[in-house]
C-alpha cells in the first residue's frame, strides 16, 4: 500500500537521478578537457588531445605498457611534420590576408581621392561658368562690383585647379603603390 502511494513520487526521483548522472558524465568530460588543456591551446589541439586520451583510456593496455615501435615513432614524426606544415600554411594565410587588406585599403583610398577630384572638377566648372556670367553682366552693366565677384571666382578657380592637380598626383602615387603591392 505504501509503495502505491509513493509510486509517482518515485518516478520523479528516478528521472532526477538519471538526469544527474548524465550531467555528471558531461562534467567529467569537462574536467578531463581542463586537465588536457594548456595555455593558449587551440580548439583543434584540444580535440586531438582528447581523441588520444579517449583512445588510450578505451584500450585494454595501460598507458605505461604501450610499446614504442618504429611505426609509432614514424607516425609521431609525421604528425609533427604535418603540424609544422599546418603552422606554415597558417602563416601564409595570415600574410596573404594582411596583404589583401592593405591592397583593399589603398584601393579604397584611390576611390576616395578620385571621388574628391571629380567633385572638385565639377565645382571648378560650375565656378567657371558663374565667373563668365558675372563678367558678361559686369561688361553690360559697367559694374565694378560684378567684375570684382567674377575675379574672386577666378581666384577660387585657380585654387581649385591647384588642389585638383594635387589630388591627381596623390591618386597617381597611390596607383603606383598599388602596382608595387601586386
Amino acid at each position: 500500500m505504501k509503495n502505491a502511494k509513493y509510486a509517482k513520487l518515485w518516478e520523479v526521483f528516478q528521472i532526477i537521478f538519471n538526469a544527474m548522472s548524465w550531467q555528471a558524465a558531461v562534467e567529467r568530460g569537462f574536467s578531463i578537457n581542463n586537465e588536457l588543456m594548456v595555455e593558449n591551446m587551440k580548439e583543434e589541439s584540444l580535440i586531438a588531445s582528447r581523441f588520444v586520451y579517449d583512445t588510450v583510456k578505451s584500450s585494454a593496455v595501460h598507458f605505461s605498457e604501450i610499446r614504442l615501435t618504429p611505426r609509432l615513432k614514424r607516425n609521431v614524426r609525421a604528425a609533427r611534420m604535418k603540424y609544422q606544415l599546418h603552422l606554415e600554411d597558417q602563416r601564409k594565410l595570415t600574410v596573404e590576408s594582411e596583404k589583401s587588406r592593405k591592397k583593399k585599403a589603398v584601393q579604397d583610398e584611390i576611390r576616395a581621392v578620385e571621388s574628391q577630384r571629380k567633385l572638385l572638377k565639377e565645382s571648378t566648372a560650375s565656378m567657371s561658368q558663374e565667373a563668365e556670367a558675372l563678367a558678361m553682366q559686369a561688361e553690360k552693366k559697367h559694374s565694378f562690383i560684378l567684375l570684382a565677384k567674377s575675379n574672386a571666382f577666378r581666384q577660387k578657380i585657380h585654387e581649385s585647379e591647384a588642389n585638383e592637380q594635387s589630388l591627381c598626383k596623390q591618386a597617381h602615387s597611390l596607383k603606383e603603390k598599388l602596382m608595387f603591392m601586386e
